[in-house]
């Protein structure tokens, strides 16, 4: 769920890429700032993973990685996300539970 990948981004992440520091015009603390995407374009792709900026540079894949200077997040957590995105942006994100109850 969102709630489980925002305990990755609190902790791996928003040092750097926060409401009132958002490097490289991200921040990863909420839905909404997540959806906004960056000043390279959106973050995160629904349902593909490898497509998401968000995941391909936390899993070292791309350049830049992150956490910059740092080795990469350990692999659990990196699960967490590309579960996350590959499902589509999960249950329990801020995006479906303001969705209307059928």
């Amino acid at each position: 769920t969102f709630d489980d990948v925002r305990s990755v981004f609190k902790k791996r992440c928003v040092t750097c890429h926060n409401e009132d520091r958002a490097r490289g015009d991200l921040d990863l603390t909420t839905w909404e700032a997540i959806s906004a995407g960056s000043s390279s374009g959106p973050v995160v792709v629904p349902g593909k993973p490898d497509d998401s900026l968000v995941y391909t540079l936390a899993a070292h894949r791309e350049d830049p990685k992150m956490p910059p200077g740092a080795p990469r997040i350990p692999q659990r957590e990196l699960d967490l996300i590309r579960d996350w995105i590959a499902r589509g942006i999960s249950e329990g994100s801020p995006k479906t539970a303001s969705a209307p109850k059928v």
